[in-house]
């Protein structure tokens, strides 16, 4: 059963929506034990049948790489995907099966197993301290900039800032912070706002830039809902999922979202 504290799980909203779907595509495919297999023509058998023609071993690799830099999920590559936190956040209600995959996660053995005494995952440890890292003063400004409950990991911030600026600049990147305060989050609770770490990672920076005038302009995506079929061009989305306008279901995204997941190109995953 998912812990429906999954939705607001600060790690697991942290990744792109890609990795979050194949996340909640393996979930219901682990043993007794939280794991699967780690091969991955299997588990793109398993896991994704309608997209085996489609989805590259880079492209999964790649993506559960992300997984488990999110901590989420401890994998090695033709053997085992070991979910963290399983025993924490899993009650199984019968004697669990002996599992074909061996433990990944230092400190669970498998004569544990045997014995029916699951030991809790534990979670890889992830730095946090920033005593050895010199932010520049630019990305301090706009760190300060953002929402100050949606700032989390500044280390990773501060690498996918770094990439942002290959394609805009840092004035046009504070510039971008400030127009969607004032025209996308003003009426938005702060907890709906997404975290820096993902508006980085997703570029949604290239929703708002500065017009040749001098004055600010904000620009539209096509959207499509995935239930009921409605279309509508140029379309500002506050999130990354809407209610749809027309069916009032929550699976209003852009096009390009919706194209990644249901008719990813070939060599893609």
């Amino acid at each position: 059963m998912i812990n429906r504290r999954i939705a607001t799980d600060e790690n697991f909203n942290a990744m792109s929506i890609h990795a979050q779907w194949l996340f909640m595509r393996m979930l219901p495919f682990m043993d007794d034990h939280g794991r699967l297999s780690g091969n991955l023509f299997r588990l793109k058998c398993e896991v994704i049948p309608s997209m085996i023609e489609n989805s590259s071993d880079e492209g999964i690799t790649r993506v559960l790489n992300e997984i488990q830099n999110n901590g989420l999920i401890v994998w090695e590559a033709g053997k085992t995907i070991q979910f963290v936190g399983f025993w924490k956040n899993q009650k199984i209600g019968h004697k669990p099966a002996q599992s074909e995959y061996p433990a990944i996660i230092k400190g669970e053995e498998s004569s544990n197993e045997s014995q029916n005494t699951p030991l809790k995952a534990k979670t890889p440890k992830r730095s946090t301290s920033t005593t050895n890292i010199k932010y520049s003063k630019e990305f301090n400004d706009f760190w300060k900039e953002y929402p100050s409950s949606r700032r989390i990991n500044k280390k990773k911030c501060f690498q996918l800032y770094k990439n942002a600026k290959k394609e805009i600049s840092h004035k046009e990147l504070v510039l971008s912070v400030k127009n969607h305060k004032k025209h996308l989050w003003v009426e938005t609770d702060e907890k709906f706002i997404p975290h820096l770490s993902t508006w980085l990672n997703d570029c949604r920076y290239e929703a708002v830039f500065k017009t040749s005038t001098g004055g600010e302009r904000l620009t539209g995506v096509d959207c499509i809902c995935t239930e009921c079929g409605y279309a509508k061009k140029n379309h500002i989305l506050a999130k990354q999922t809407e209610q749809c306008p027309k069916c009032k279901e929550y699976s209003f995204m852009s096009t390009f979202d919706f194209n990644m997941l249901k008719n990813t190109p070939k060599g893609k995953a």
